[in-house]
């Protein structure tokens, strides 16, 4: 990240809101939303990051990653630079984050923010291979081939491979509203065992037609999925993606607040997570 897009991280990102997190605690527990299985804040100067929910695995700096922690609105944070950086549960310790092995339901949330127009890995345990596919979920912020340009997404896998038919994995949910540059924004994404949702800053909005390059037409937000998630046990990874050992879409920007839970969450809850933090940056 440039100076220019940059800054320090009190004059871009905000400084730090010391009451949220007993705030928003409060206002999730009233909610009633359940506990995630994992909960990162980055409150350690360096990784590796531990997980607030006991049991959950550390986030480990990247393997040439100088990812950096930094002062946010919602406390601790990670700036990524969009070249190398990026954040690691290796497979061998992925542990409750292999949805497709426990519950066959996720849900990704995360406050990011974004500072250029390339498609960014947010989270999730998806590894992309010619010779060994392990796709399972990610939140992405961007996919633009298949109707998600500039928006949330969530992209499920049981195969692990690419969508059949299609040169690439294609099957995500997409928030039709755009995401915002330079501004901080909730993105989730939930999967049920049957749909992918997306949503922006606690909302999912219907995106009921989309007519791909091939012809197809299908709804994005929701997307039907019920085969199930792959249970191959594989990398967690933030910020960016690993495709036969080189690194892509990765993120330029900063990541908050990173929760995965082992189920989907409703409508109501991610509105609720969104009302219980939106204040920090509003």
């Amino acid at each position: 990240m440039t100076t220019a897009a940059g800054a320090t991280a009190s004059a871009l990102l905000g400084a730090p809101t010391p009451a949220l997190g007993a705030a928003s605690s409060r206002a999730i527990a009233q909610a009633g939303l359940p506990s995630p299985v994992a909960s990162w804040r980055f409150t350690e100067s360096a990784a590796p990051y531990q997980s607030t929910i006991s049991g959950a695995p550390a986030l480990r700096q990247g393997r040439i990653s100088t990812a950096t922690r930094i002062s946010t609105p919602f406390g601790g944070g990670v700036r990524f630079n969009g070249t190398n950086d990026y954040l690691v549960v290796p497979a061998s310790s992925i542990g409750p984050l292999n949805a497709g092995a426990t519950t066959n339901a996720v849900t990704v949330a995360a406050w990011v923010y974004s500072t250029d127009t390339n498609n960014a890995m947010i989270a999730g345990c998806w590894q992309e291979s010619l010779s060994d596919p392990r796709r399972s979920y990610a939140l992405f912020n961007d996919l633009p081939m298949y109707g998600g340009d500039d928006m949330v997404c969530m992209e499920v896998s049981k195969s692990g491979g690419a969508t059949p038919g299609y040169p690439y994995s294609i099957d995500y949910a997409a928030e039709p509203r755009k995401i915002t540059r330079g501004r901080w924004q909730l993105h989730v994404g939930t999967y049920d065992g049957a749909q992918a949702v997306a949503y922006l800053d606690g909302v999912a909005t219907p995106y009921p037609s989309y007519t791909d390059k091939q012809g197809a037409t299908y709804s994005r937000n929701p997307y039907l999925y019920p085969d199930g998630l792959n249970a191959t046990a594989t990398d967690f990874m933030v910020g960016a993606v690993k495709r036969d050992g080189s690194l892509i879409n990765l993120h330029r920007g900063s990541i908050a607040r990173l929760r995965v839970w082992n189920t989907a969450l409703t409508a109501a809850q991610v509105r609720a997570l969104y009302d219980a933090e939106k204040w920090a940056v509003t």
